[in-house]
């Protein structure tokens, strides 16, 4: 088991969109039995001055770690993508 600082995917995901909202930007968590998440997948990614979809199936991680949030000495818990849904 590693000993790199965890992160729980709640946590990562309002570092992301805290990140996005200057560029009117939001991750959205779709729920598993929604028409939105056989449509986006389990994220997608809402420009929120138009209302639209402007990205889909997105990995929450590589996003974070694009976008700079997520520091290469943290880790994700696996078991936080249970608490959205």
């Amino acid at each position: 088991m590693s000993n790199l600082p965890k992160i729980t995917k709640s946590a990562l995901l309002r570092r992301v969109n805290r990140k996005l909202a200057h560029d009117q930007e939001k991750v959205i968590v779709s729920r598993i039995d929604s028409d939105a998440y056989r449509e986006f997948g389990r994220y997608y990614l809402l420009d929120t001055h138009a209302n639209r979809v402007i990205g889909s199936h997105l990995d929450l991680e590589e996003l974070a770690r694009d976008l700079g949030v997520l520091g290469a000495a943290e880790c994700v818990e696996s078991a936080g993508d249970e608490v959205s849904r």
